[in-house]
């Protein structure tokens, strides 16, 4: 085996990087790994990238992950991911957001998941979206909340809905509202359906008020049944029909009309 030290490092020419075995790589102290610069982190083969210990991963520089290429993030194993520091993290690109494997974006902690800029989570893929634990959605802000995309939301499972903080669920934008589908709409809390404004729970599509099961619907308030348009009481089945019984007969005579 092979010790290089910083010195090395810095004499070993850019080309000469993808020669350095696998465990030589992980042998590198993190004052030698120091050395690396962008072009020569770039060199890294996957397998090489695949071998840094948890304590070389913390020690590369936010320099060091600009510089890191889609194939050489997506070489990045789930331990390894959840050992970025969050200022590595923040200087990842949109295009290098999207390389990480599902396995590793769930790995990443909490405060990692907050530390995301807009942007960055705005670049992610549905499949990454998809993968995300309920316990990182829950720690999204706000505003990477309302920054999240159509493709993203429609990614979002009925168990994600759920764990989008009731708070940030409030900030939803009137158009992501509008990208729920029906199914997604069973996932709703009842924290989060209280929140509905009657102004907000007017603009729900048909298939979005036939996805509410007779469980939320029965929590609706009074004032929320009575928000409710024609439109969307003729598309409410029988078993939601009689969730919103006697309430739906004494806030609605429409409904018992038949108009």
């Amino acid at each position: 085996m092979t010790i290089y030290s910083a010195t090395d490092i810095s004499s070993l020419s850019v080309s000469a990087v993808k020669s350095i075995s696998v465990t030589d790589i992980r042998s590198i102290s993190t004052d030698a790994l120091a050395v690396f610069t962008p072009e020569k982190i770039k060199q890294l083969t996957v397998k090489q990238i695949a071998a840094l210990s948890t304590d070389q991963i913390v020690a590369l520089s936010p320099d060091q992950f600009a510089a890191l290429t889609p194939l050489q993030i997506k070489a990045f194993s789930a331990t390894q991911a959840a050992a970025i520091q969050t200022e590595d993290l923040a200087a990842l690109s949109a295009t290098q957001m999207k390389a990480f494997t599902p396995e590793a974006l769930a790995s990443l902690t909490t405060r990692q998941i907050e530390s995301l800029s807009n942007e960055q989570v705005a670049a992610l893929t549905a499949t990454e979206i998809k993968a995300l634990t309920t316990a990182q959605v829950a720690a999204l802000t706000t505003d990477q909340v309302t920054a999240l995309t159509r493709a993203q939301v429609n990614a979002l499972s009925t168990a994600q809905v759920a764990a989008i903080e009731t708070v940030d669920f409030v900030s939803l934008l009137t158009a992501q509202l509008s990208y729920f589908g029906g199914s997604q709409m069973a996932g709703l809390t009842t924290a989060q359906i209280s929140e509905l404004t009657t102004e907000r729970l007017r603009l729900l599509g048909a298939s979005q008020i036939a996805g509410l099961t007779t469980a939320q619907i029965n929590k609706l308030s009074s004032n929320q049944i009575i928000g409710l348009t024609d439109t969307q009481l003729g598309k409410l089945s029988a078993d939601q029909i009689n969730a919103l019984q006697p309430r739906i007969s004494m806030h609605c005579p429409q409904t018992r009309s038949g108009s």
